[in-house]
């Protein structure tokens, strides 16, 4: 769990000698990301008025949001950061900056803002802060205000005491969900009108964007939730073309690979067959969730280590590889492992099975 001096630690101590732009890689390029995913996702609602913009870091996306709004304000809990974007846009008219406690909007004038923006900042802090800051946006905004905010989807993957289940490499917050950001905007006299669950370096939809507005707003609609499993695939398409366009290095970048074409072959060969996931640790889990996501309900693991034989994972039996392959008819096997996936998909080709017919791996590899 991470808590605001957590925060306020990690990033006051950073290195910023990138202006968080290596964070921009798997697109090709801060330009990219912010041209083929994030503009077209806020397109509806440009112009922008007065904006606010929370947790800027050294300006990644203020560099773009003051060029469509007429007054940028900047908050954000790190006074390094706030430094950064005051020496790195010295010459523009337009912009506000303030450092906070990690909660606190007291520093924005009540029913003044048309428009709130976050990016890759506040998928790191917890419910109570997204919380505080909603309190605080529901005065904040305009009658007609709209909020766009990235935040965690994690704790869709944590038990009932709060433990992920599944690798939380990005240092998502593990007690937001989409739907408790839902509920917290429902509660303070906020609606989500759009919420789009994205799987994020990842195969698990372990990120939101929430977009929303004041109860009664011309925007005010019934929430439309949609589960994209394609986002890593769009981040792919749209760095091959700055690779192809640009010349951007094609360097190592660890991202997911053609997920849409997995999905058709896995929905295909696994239809009717009982599905086994060899793998116990947390990639094993993830493609436990992924594969509920797509209607497939695992029938078991399998595990190397024939010690766990007979232990439960997901309240579903762990096998032994010749207790699974053996004894169960037309098995259909998923890979749950990055590091191990080509020693068994060798072993399960000895035992018999036929790649993509019999068994797949995940899709998830270092590129290129």
């Amino acid at each position: 769990m991470a808590t605001i001096n957590d925060n306020l630690q990690t990033w006051s101590n950073y290195d910023w000698s990138q202006s968080g732009d290596e964070w921009s890689a798997g697109w090709g390029g801060t330009e990219y990301l912010w041209t083929c995913t994030i503009l077209p996702r806020i397109l509806p609602y440009l112009p922008l008025g007065r904006t606010l913009e929370l947790a800027p870091g050294f300006g990644r996306w203020t560099q773009f949001l003051k060029d469509v709004s007429q007054e940028l304000i900047l908050v954000d809990l790190t006074e390094r950061c706030i430094d950064a974007c005051k020496a790195r846009f010295a010459g523009a008219k337009n912009l506000r900056y303030f450092t906070n406690d990690g909660k606190s909007l007291d520093m924005i004038e009540d029913n003044s803002l048309d428009f709130v923006f976050s990016w890759d900042s506040l998928v790191h802090v917890e419910i109570d802060v997204l919380e505080a800051y909603l309190k605080q946006l529901a005065k904040k905004l305009k009658p007609d205000g709209v909020g766009f905010i990235h935040h965690s989807n994690l704790g869709r993957y944590c038990d009932q005491n709060g433990e992920v289940l599944v690798e939380n490499a990005a240092w998502r917050a593990g007690t937001v969900t989409a739907e408790g950001f839902e509920a917290i905007c429902a509660s303070v006299g906020l609606c989500c009108i759009r919420q789009e669950l994205i799987n994020w370096n990842g195969l698990l939809l372990n990120d939101c964007i929430s977009v929303f507005t004041p109860q009664g707003s011309k925007f005010d609609q019934p929430n439309q939730r949609w589960k994209n499993l394609f986002f890593g695939d769009e981040s792919r398409r749209v760095r091959k073309i700055a690779e192809h366009y640009k010349g951007v290095e094609n360097k190592q970048v660890v991202h997911q690979a053609g997920m849409g074409e997995w999905i058709g072959r896995i929905t295909i060969a696994a239809q009717g067959r009982p599905v086994y996931i060899w793998g116990t640790g947390k990639v094993g889990s993830a493609v436990y969730y992924l594969l509920q996501e797509l209607g497939i309900q695992a029938a078991g693991f399998i595990d190397s280590d024939v010690r766990k034989a007979g232990q439960k994972l997901m309240d579903l039996n762990i096998a032994a590889p010749d207790e699974a392959i053996g004894l169960v008819e037309d098995i259909f096997v998923v890979i749950g492992s990055i590091a191990y996936h080509q020693e068994i998909g060798n072993r399960l080709i000895e035992m018999g099975l036929k790649s993509i017919i019999d068994f797949d791996t995940i899709p998830y590899i270092t590129k290129p």
